[in-house]
């Protein structure tokens, strides 16, 4: 303030001042901020008999405090004014007729000069936020204006900004300020039980001013424990469990929620996370376990722990050893086929059946590279059992069988066989032709055998098929319908008769296997030694059916040939048309055989067979 000419300042009475701002605040809303006469100070330009003509107003630490305090009145340099009432001074140089005082009102203020403001602290978020009713929970706050660097070094105060915390009034402890951008805190105890659930204010408070509410902070209820699923699994732990409940907090994921744990039969994991409600904690490693066998199925206790409030359930979960995985049936599959399987073995976890409305741990099932696909725990009569489909696979051969477990794998050295079709089974010619021993041959073989009969042996094959599936073929042996055969005897068409059992063969029926990759087999039919009349002509021979009249394979696709002839070919006992002979000789004959005349040459004629007997009695031959 500035006078026209010179003053005492001892003369001067300091009347009320007012701090007011362009926001038009009264002077009643700063009453606090009136200057005291140990405020203002004698300031001389020209020090002539102590007087001067200008008086500087001093605001004091508490003063400033209190404008800090009232940032809604005074809010910055720009709009931040000191104006005074025509009361404000008294000239006392005469007391008649003092001289008069201007007062200056918010159109003339004089603003205040070199003032600076902190900024208020900005909120983004809080997490987490909600908590232990009993507080102690460490959030952290995030947002702007938490340390201030650049207006702090120009404060006449050294050391960090001052930051509070306070969650609905009350004081947060231990505060750590991180960074400009991210502060720590524990949250107080909740003394009103009846806000438990409701959100609650936060509040930051700089410089014991600039006040920052953010919406909210919730003091959670008890949580409640309603089932763990699955309820069992590896004995090495890392199953994932899921907790049902309520009072869980937060998502994870948002960075608001709260702190969760659990233990299992005592041990601690901490891979805990919230999801729609939901707690998610990986088990821990059997052998943290206190008593727990890694060779037998245990139950033990879960509890979760939600920022320091506890729920629990009773052997709600049992830690598995490794599978077995014993046997499975059926043990092979068509490549092109999906397979419905059982294997059975134990430590498989709950069956579904028996634990109505509880889960059992992650099963799966693999085949080679082949994933198993609706997979299920059943039981079997007392023993653990899984049933799956085996998807079809153009990889032949054998795969491994493994069962997993939560994430651990049976080890036993069982397969599943991906085999291919069984092909097409026929025998090796269309035609077995059995060639008679004569009398001499028969006797040598009835001495050496003491047997009236003899075994021919006839081929059975199928095309050479990578991974061909073991198959049952059934064969037969049955007599031949007269006529249904034919042969041509110089050119002209005769029927061949058809042999009957059990004269010249035995009639049977026989069942050969083909085992895996197994690509031949031998049918045998037991032909007896007759003695027949002599023969007349090719006429003469007999015929029997070989017919292939079932095919079974394991797996896939299998079809029949065509049937074959087993032609009994009797040993010449006479020389004709129908049977070879050796000529020789010059005498001239009238006739021929069989119509055919040979001129004025005379034959002779040497028949193949020694004996008029011949006996039916036969080596294979097969005539294609």
């Amino acid at each position: 303030m500035s006078f026209d000419e010179p003053v005492n300042p001892d003369s001067l009475h300091l009347g009320a001042s007012t701090f007011q701002t362009g926001q038009g605040a009264t002077s009643s809303q700063v009453a606090n901020l009136l200057l005291s006469s140990g405020s203002l100070k004698y300031a001389s330009k020209a020090k002539t008999y102590e007087t001067g003509t200008r008086l500087v107003g001093l605001i004091d630490d508490k003063n400033l405090e209190t404008l800090q305090q009232h940032m809604a009145l005074l809010t910055g340099t720009a709009d931040t004014y000191y104006t005074f009432t025509s009361d404000l001074l008294t000239d006392m140089a005469d007391f008649e007729t003092p001289n008069p005082v201007e007062a200056i009102v918010p159109d003339g203020a004089r603003p205040v000069k070199n003032y600076v403001y902190y900024d208020y602290a900005t909120v983004a978020s809080v997490g987490p936020d909600a908590g232990n009713a009993a507080g102690g929970s460490r959030i952290t706050i995030k947002g702007t204006g938490f340390v201030q660097a650049a207006h702090r070094s120009t404060s006449k105060f050294s050391g960090p900004l001052p930051v509070a915390v306070y969650i609905n009034g009350a004081p947060a402890t231990d505060i750590t300020v991180v960074s400009n951008t991210v502060l720590e805190c524990t949250t107080p105890a909740l003394t009103d039980d009846s806000l438990r659930a409701k959100p609650l204010d936060v509040m930051v408070k700089v410089d014991k001013a600039l006040e920052t509410i953010y919406k909210s902070f919730t003091y959670l209820k008890d949580p409640t424990l309603v089932s763990v699923r699955p309820i069992a699994g590896a004995y090495g732990g890392a199953t994932m469990v899921t907790f049902t409940g309520e009072n869980f907090g937060q998502d994870t994921a948002s960075g608001r929620g709260a702190y969760v744990t659990a233990t299992f039969g005592g041990a601690v994991t901490r891979d805990c996370t919230v999801t729609g409600g939901l707690a998610h904690c990986l088990t821990p490693d059997g052998s943290n376990i206190v008593g727990l066998s890694s060779t037998a199925q245990q139950a033990v206790d879960v509890v979760i722990n939600i920022d320091g409030a506890t729920a629990s359930l009773t052997e709600a979960f049992d830690y598995l050893p490794v599978p077995n995985a014993n046997s499975i049936t059926p043990p092979s599959g068509h490549y092109d086929k999906d397979t419905p399987v059982l294997i059975l073995g134990k430590f498989y976890g709950p069956v579904g059946a028996v634990h109505s409305g509880r889960q059992g741990p992650p099963v799966r099932v693999f085949i080679g590279d082949r994933m198993c696909y609706n997979v299920a725990v059943v039981d079997r009569a007392g023993v653990d059992a899984i049933t799956c489909v085996v998807p079809k696979s153009k990889t032949l051969g054998r795969g491994a069988v493994v069962v997993e477990i939560a994430g651990t794998n049976s080890t036993e050295a069982l397969v599943f066989t991906n085999y291919n079709d069984a092909g097409t089974f026929a025998f090796n010619a269309n035609t077995f032709v059995v060639k008679e021993l004569t009398d001499a041959e028969a006797k040598t073989l009835k001495d050496a055998t003491s047997t009236d009969t003899i075994t021919a042996t006839i081929l059975v094959k199928r095309p050479t098929l990578s991974w061909a599936p073991p198959t049952n073929v059934t064969v037969s042996v049955s007599n031949g319908i007269a006529g249904a055969v034919k042969r041509f005897i110089y050119g002209v068409e005769q029927p061949v008769h058809g042999a009957t059992s059990p004269d010249y063969f035995h009639a049977k029926t026989q069942t050969l296997f083909f085992a895996e990759n197994q690509y031949e087999a031998t049918f045998t039919v037991d032909i007896p030694n007759r003695a027949d009349g002599q023969r007349v002509g090719a006429w003469d021979d007999r015929w029997a059916k070989l017919a292939i009249d079932d095919i079974a394979p394991l797996q896939g696709a299998s079809e029949a040939g065509p049937y074959a002839k087993l032609v009994f070919e009797e040993v010449c006992a006479t020389i004709s048309s129908a049977c070879d002979g050796e000529a020789s000789g010059s005498n001239p004959i009238s006739s021929g055989f069989g119509g055919y005349g040979f001129g004025g040459t005379t034959m002779s004629f040497v028949r193949h067979a020694p004996s008029p007997y011949v006996h039916q009695y036969g080596v294979i031959d097969p005539v294609v």
